[in-house]
């Protein structure tokens, strides 16, 4: 099973990676990032790099060919929209490269709660 996680270099995605290497040979990860230069880390630990831009439907297609599970996990978009959109152009690209799986990830950042009296 080839598994690519989007977003590796950020706290999210390095922490699924890790995950999934105490539970699948590196071979079956590939890693999707934006910038190569961040991901030097895991390209000399032996992963299998794709660069991908979520505003580019044809890097994701490429980026996207020969998976099995696709985990997405959204960039740093600042607003609701751009993430609405990132994430569009994520299903179909993972459509059009005829990706079986597809799980999205994602986080926000929590306030802390106070207590009125």
């Amino acid at each position: 099973m080839t598994i690519l996680i989007t977003g590796a270099t950020g706290h999210l995605g390095g922490a699924i990676v890790a995950a999934l290497q105490q539970r699948q040979p590196i071979s079956n990860l590939t890693l999707g990032v934006h910038n190569l230069a961040h991901a030097t880390k895991y390209q000399q630990a032996g992963f299998q790099l794709r660069q991908i831009d979520f505003h580019n439907e044809t890097t994701l297609q490429q980026a996207f060919q020969d998976i099995d599970l696709l985990i997405y996990v959204p960039s740093k978009s600042h607003d609701s929209f751009s993430r609405v959109t990132e994430l569009e152009h994520v299903i179909t690209a993972a459509k059009a490269s005829h990706v079986p799986h597809l799980l999205a990830m994602g986080s926000w950042p929590i306030k802390p709660i106070t207590r009125l009296i």
